[in-house]
């Protein structure tokens, strides 16, 4: 890195007033060299779900209502915070029941730039909302990342979420199978269609 100043140097000689005077000198100054000796990161235990993540990081998911009534919206925050490379890989993904219906998330992000690092947090933001009464499972979710301190991976796991529809309509599921019956002839109008034919001669003669 290099910066050109102007100096201001004293002559020795004074003006009228008594007032030194200077003269400008272009000074050129630069700094060291610094070298980054960047570490391949280890392929020894590295999850399966790992998608770069490199830091010291929390992993959370959270539900603005657990409890809500049909076609009523909830929010549901999956987020990473910590210190780290927050802006170089995804959050996971959540799965809901098809009974959820579900907006495509919203990202967003809180980070800053200090002399340790950086540091904040990012997260997605879903909107669902149910269709049916009932009380719907969203599965636990996992976290991979890379503690460059421990050095070594690190795995955080959510618990199941729940969704508890208390009103609404109820999902109406039918039980009984379909029977497939055989067509019954009632009269000569509808008949199956043939397949094979029998013909028979009715006058027997010579062709002219």
């Amino acid at each position: 890195m290099k910066m050109d100043i102007l100096i201001g140097v004293p002559t020795g000689r004074g003006d009228f007033f008594g007032n030194p005077i200077t003269r400008n000198l272009s000074m050129v100054f630069s700094s060291a060299n610094k070298n980054i000796n960047v570490k391949q990161l280890p392929l020894e235990n590295k999850p399966e779900n790992f998608n770069g993540a490199v830091g010291e990081f929390d992993f959370s998911i959270t539900s603005s209502k657990n409890d809500l009534k049909a076609n009523e919206s909830s929010q549901i925050k999956v987020g990473v915070t910590g210190k780290g490379n927050l802006k170089l890989f995804e959050i996971p993904k959540i799965e809901t029941p098809k009974e959820l219906e579900i907006y495509t998330p919203e990202h967003k992000e809180a980070v800053r730039t200090t002399l340790n690092g950086i540091q904040g947090s990012v997260y997605d933001l879903y909107t669902v909302v149910p269709q049916f009464k009932g009380k719907y499972k969203i599965p636990k979710v996992s976290f991979s990342y890379f503690n460059p301190s421990e050095k070594k991976y690190k795995t955080i796991t959510t618990e199941d979420l729940f969704v508890n529809v208390l009103e609404g309509k109820e999902i109406v599921t039918t039980t009984n199978p379909i029977v497939k019956k055989d067509v019954a002839v009632t009269g000569a109008n509808f008949r199956y269609i043939q397949t094979k034919s029998t013909f028979m001669t009715t006058q027997k003669g010579r062709l002219l």
